[in-house]
């Protein structure tokens, strides 16, 4: 969303988080919307601001792309498993490793806040 006086405002990235459930035969569930999932969210494990990076990945990947990275069979599966489709479009080679660093797999590897990627763009 855009402000009055235009400021961007993310106001959902969808619902992303393991809760407990006593009704699941694991004890766990993980609620969120697949297709902007980072790998650490659909593992259950530790979810931090890294996570939203990732969904900031998809996000552009989507733009440049037109569609996200993984839309097919077992999306959750490819989060976690699967290497991102590369970006072949033409896109500008400093955008695109900008989006590809933030889809990194494991979150220590990613940007690890949003200045250090305002950083790479400007």
């Amino acid at each position: 969303m855009i402000t009055d006086d235009d400021q961007i405002k993310i106001t959902d990235f969808g619902i992303a988080k393991v809760v407990t459930d006593q009704h699941t035969k694991a004890g766990t569930m993980v609620l969120g919307t697949p297709l902007y999932m980072s790998p650490e969210q659909i593992q259950g494990d530790k979810v931090d601001h890294r996570a939203d990076i990732y969904a900031l990945g998809v996000m552009l990947y989507e733009l440049v792309c037109g569609r996200p990275p993984f839309v097919d069979g077992n999306i959750e599966y490819q989060h976690v498993h699967s290497m991102v489709p590369e970006i072949s479009n033409g896109v500008i080679e400093r955008i695109r490793r900008i989006i590809m660093k933030c889809l990194e797999k494991d979150p220590k590897k990613r940007f690890q806040d949003a200045e250090e990627i305002l950083a790479k763009v400007t």
